[in-house]
């Protein structure tokens, strides 16, 4: 079934970018357009939908596609599907899944198109020193700030959080107080790619950045398997899929070790304590490594 294959694709989109599921893709998209271009031949070649079915053809016969295109031509074909009217009830909720989970793939492969224009717009002015400059100040400044100061923090009050409860409440809460205010909890940060925007997209390195995107998506496809509901006043209710609060934490710790790691490569040693201090003023990171793989 050609709905079945879309949300398939789709849903895998809206969890990591492609280069990630890339083998799963290929055998997706060899199966889609078997599928898809019976259906094209077999409408009116002069509407729109039959125009956005033919680019993504197009786009699924490439042996590389561009992420960003694939994402939107699979949002354009969508009319094929919205415009059923009395579909069985098992179709209706393949419908809406697609719906949801194609929104979320066009939203995050933009997401990575828009930082790889800024990325090659850069590299084009800057020399190759000046691009180690600039990878170098965004570690110590945006990813020594908002990503690991903020997540040792945030790690740190699970870690002493004396029950489950308690360590839930940071998982769970779309807000917690860290003692410097209120900052999202660790599901929202993630649903909302808060590092990604922040700080691992804009780096120039490509190795380091492709190892920390990698990092990431491998922690944030573990903690979206919980399943929160959030009424208007920020209280939630967590269902947990098939993952147990260790594994939730387990992911998160792996996640901020491959963060240590990138940043002493990149040369940076200690915490910068700016303004957040979870293990100390200026700790060096191998020593804060040591105590988070014994903890």
């Amino acid at each position: 079934m050609l709905l079945e294959k879309f949300v398939n694709m789709t849903e895998m989109g809206a969890e990591r970018p492609l280069f990630l599921w890339y083998e799963d893709y290929k055998l997706l998209a060899a199966g889609i357009l078997l599928n898809l271009e019976e259906v094209y031949n077999s409408i009116d070649k002069e509407t729109e939908t039959s125009k956005n079915i033919k680019q993504l053809i197009e786009i699924l016969r490439s042996e590389l596609p561009n992420e960003f295109m694939l994402a939107k031509h699979l949002m354009y074909v969508s009319s094929l599907f919205t415009g059923v009217s009395g579909a069985e009830l098992e179709e209706q909720e393949l419908i809406s899944r697609y719906l949801l989970a194609v929104k979320k793939f066009y939203h995050l492969a933009q997401t990575s198109e828009h930082f790889a224009d800024f990325r090659r717009r850069l590299k084009e002015k800057l020399s190759t020193e000046e691009q180690k400059a600039f990878d170098l100040k965004l570690f110590q400044h945006e990813g020594m700030m908002y990503c690991l100061e903020f997540y040792l923090s945030l790690y740190k009050a699970v870690q002493d959080a004396p029950s489950e409860l308690e360590k839930r409440k940071y998982i769970e809460s779309t807000e917690v107080n860290l003692g410097f205010g209120f900052v999202p909890g660790l599901w929202t940060d993630f649903n909302q790619d808060e590092a990604l925007a922040k700080f691992i997209y804009s780096i120039l390195d490509d190795d380091i950045r492709i190892k920390l995107t990698e990092a990431y998506f491998s922690a944030k496809l573990v903690i979206m398997k919980i399943h929160l509901n959030c009424d208007k006043q920020g209280n939630c209710q967590a269902l947990y899929n098939d993952i147990t609060l260790e594994n939730v934490v387990s992911a998160f710790q792996e996640f901020i070790i491959s963060l240590i790691n990138v940043f002493e490569e990149k040369g940076v040693e200690r915490l910068g304590s700016l303004f957040l201090k979870p293990y100390g003023d200026k700790v060096k990171l191998g020593e804060i490594k040591r105590q988070i793989v014994v903890s």
